[in-house]
C-alpha cells in the first residue's frame, strides 16, 4: 500500500504537479508509519527495521516534515 502511494506520487510529480505529488508522498509515508504502529511485527513485514518506536518516529516525523515543507515553500509562477 505504501509503495503504491510512492509510485502514485512519482507519477503526479512527473506530470508537473509537484505539490500534490509531495502531499501524496507524505500521506504514503504517514500510512506506513501508522501501519508500523498498529500492525504486529509478523504482519508489518518490511516496515520492521528497528524498534517500533524508532520506526514510527522516523516515518511519522518524515511525513510531517514533507507536508510542512510543501506548505511553507512559496508558489512561484514559471518564467
Amino acid at each position: 500500500m505504501s509503495l503504491t502511494g510512492v509510485l502514485i506520487s512519482a507519477v503526479v510529480i512527473y506530470t508537473g504537479h509537484w505539490r500534490k505529488g509531495a502531499m501524496v508522498l507524505a500521506a504514503a509515508v504517514m500510512a506506513a508509519g501508522l501501519m508500523r504502529l498498529l500492525l504486529p511485527e509478523r504482519i508489518a513485514g518490511q516496515l520492521v527495521v528497528r524498534a517500533k518506536w524508532v520506526d514510527c518516529l522516523i516515518l511519522i516525523g518524515s511525513a510531517v516534515a514533507i507536508a510542512a515543507l510543501v506548505m511553507v515553500v512559496k508558489h512561484s509562477q514559471p518564467v
